[in-house]
């Protein structure tokens, strides 16, 4: 997916399918995806599977979904703190948020990182 979102605004979710606070996240962002897919020009969601993999229909993310998705490359060793999330624009990034703190950032949140710039 990284050629896809390199151009345009994109809110990228990495989420482990063990996550808790991915659990209750990925809920909200699927529904911010679905309100915005109606304008092309709007902010584009992807979601990001980390491993380790989760056959399909254990995954977090609905198969219906409207966002992207794609999954990290499994042959590389990856240290992170779910959910992370990453606002970007033309493929750099404006703003990011990891999963520390035990929650998502909202909506107005990530977009309020689009004014500075």
């Amino acid at each position: 997916v990284a050629a896809t979102i390199s151009q345009g605004i994109w809110i990228v979710f990495m989420y482990h399918n063990e996550c808790p606070t991915c659990t209750e996240c990925i809920p909200t962002y699927e529904r911010y995806a679905r309100d915005m897919q109606s304008n092309e020009d709007s902010v584009r969601f992807v979601f990001i599977e980390m491993p380790p993999y989760e056959p399909a229909e254990k995954r977090l993310v609905p198969q219906d979904t409207v966002a992207l998705t794609g999954r990290l490359d499994e042959s590389r060793k990856w240290i992170y703190a779910t959910p992370v999330v990453t606002l970007l624009f033309d493929g750099e990034v404006l703003g990011a948020w990891d999963g520390s703190k035990g929650t998502c950032p909202t909506l107005d949140e990530i977009l309020k990182a689009m004014e500075k710039w």
